[in-house]
């Protein structure tokens, strides 16, 4: 069996629980310690050999759009 190389991020929710955080970027880019909660996940992620990754956006998600691409 392969190992797998791709995932999904599921980060289209409004996330009004975490509000007032939320109220003008969605949850994925909340900040802790300076990094958008997205970067710690693409970061673990890589980390585990995943090298394809898909974000299933909604609420704000054109502020997520290109975040993990390589500079």
């Amino acid at each position: 069996m392969e190992t797998p190389t791709q995932a999904i991020i599921l980060a289209g929710g409004q996330a009004t629980r975490m509000r007032p955080c939320t109220d003008d970027a969605p949850k994925a880019m909340v900040q802790v310690a300076d990094v958008p909660i997205i970067g710690y996940q693409l970061v673990w992620l890589a980390r585990q050999g995943i090298t394809d990754v898909v974000v299933s956006g909604g609420y704000r998600h054109e502020m997520i759009t290109g975040c993990g691409r390589p500079q």
